[in-house]
C-alpha cells in the first residue's frame, strides 16, 4: 500500500514526511503504539530536523498522524491464534 500524503504540505515536508516514513517502516516493520513514542525519542535526539514543526506544539501527535497506517494497536506475536475450530 502506497501511503498519499493528504494534506498541504511544501515540497520540502512531503519529503521529510516520505523520508520519516521511510524510515519508521524500516526500523519497525510490525509496529506498536510504543515504537512510536521510541521512534519519536530517538528522532528528538538524533534528527530533530526531521520532527514535524508542531502547529500547535504537539511535535509528538502531529509525528503519531504522520506515521498513521505504519503501526498498529497490538505486536502480531500477541495477536490470539485461531482454534481448531475456527479454521476452515
Amino acid at each position: 500500500m502506497r501511503y498519499t500524503i493528504t494534506e498541504t504540505y511544501t515540497p520540502a515536508e512531503e519529503t521529510r514526511v516520505s523520508e520519516v516514513r521511510r524510515m519508521f517502516q524500516k526500523l519497525y516493520p510490525n509496529a506498536t503504539p510504543n515504537e512510536v513514542t521510541t521512534f519519536y525519542i530517538w528522532l528528538e535526539e538524533n534528527g530533530p530536523d526531521l520532527l514535524p514543526p508542531g502547529n500547535n506544539g504537539d511535535s509528538y501527535q502531529e509525528l503519531k498522524s504522520e506515521l498513521e497506517g505504519l503501526w498498529g494497536n497490538k505486536a502480531p506475536h500477541l495477536a490470539r491464534k485461531k482454534r481448531k475450530s475456527e479454521l476452515p
